[in-house]
């Protein structure tokens, strides 16, 4: 069986780079796993925050939350310190745009937990367009799409926990809830019967993120995970941490077009 998946994974990638060639477009794709406590593997990401992930990773008590990278380079990562009840919440960040460092500094100054934080992979030179998933129930948004602000919304009011966002290049959407509940809007039809069927495995979804070519990775059951589109490298780096049993905890794209 897993002979078959790897081949069926192998299939859907050669079928986009055909696809990205036919329509000669050129991308280079970036990226970066987090997984345990502080553990990251990354390439083709800002040298600035290549950086930042080896200093985090040198740090014994540092939690990684998560890590969100703009289609313009900017980043940011949020973490704490020492204990997770009574630890200290940290945001670093370099490049974000002036509207989203004012709510980088109120969580700062609040201390709260950010859980997730994820910029649309449509570039835009004149803006970013991100969600920020924080504390319990609350969330910061700009320039999504108006139906996905108002599932948050509604998620939030039933207080139920959002466990990831996913927005694609041509601004659909996707949430992950609770164990494997999940809500979307125009997304790509492989992605939606790969759901439906772990649902009836009765899996439990982790993360969703998509690059900026139209791929997409899901992670669920602590460190599985399903694909498509996306680079060799990242997925024999998936193949090799799900062997090594770690806990894969979140993905990030950098999708960069034309020659570099």
């Amino acid at each position: 069986m897993k002979s078959i998946y790897w081949i069926i994974c192998l299939v859907c990638t050669v079928a986009i780079v055909q696809t990205t060639n036919a329509q000669e477009v050129e991308a280079t794709e970036g990226w970066v796993v987090w997984y345990d406590q502080n553990k990251t593997a990354w390439d083709g990401i800002p040298p600035t925050l290549g950086a930042k992930l080896d200093h985090f990773e040198a740090r014994p008590s540092l939690h990684l939350h998560c890590v969100g990278i703009a289609p313009d380079g900017g980043w940011v990562a949020a973490y704490h310190s020492g204990n997770k009840a009574t630890g200290s919440f940290n945001v670093s960040w370099d490049g974000p745009y002036k509207d989203f460092m004012q709510v980088l500094h109120n969580a700062n100054e609040a201390r709260d937990n950010i859980k997730q934080i994820v910029f649309s992979p449509k570039y835009a030179w004149n803006h970013q367009a991100w969600t920020v998933l924080l504390n319990e129930h609350q969330g910061s948004w700009k320039d999504v799409p108006e139906t996905l602000i108002l599932k948050i919304i509604e998620l939030h009011k039933a207080e139920k926990e959002i466990k990831s966002i996913g927005i694609t290049e041509n601004e659909g959407w996707i949430i992950l809830a609770e164990k494997n509940e999940a809500h979307w809007e125009n997304i790509p039809e492989t992605l939606e019967s790969s759901i439906t069927k772990l649902q009836t495995q009765n899996a439990d979804f982790t993360q969703i993120s998509f690059n900026g070519i139209g791929g997409w990775v899901l992670i669920y059951n602590r460190n599985q995970a399903i694909w498509q589109g996306i680079s060799n490298s990242l997925i024999q780096k998936l193949g090799t941490l799900s062997e090594e049993g770690v806990e894969l905890r979140g993905i990030s794209f950098y999708t960069v077009f034309g020659r570099l």
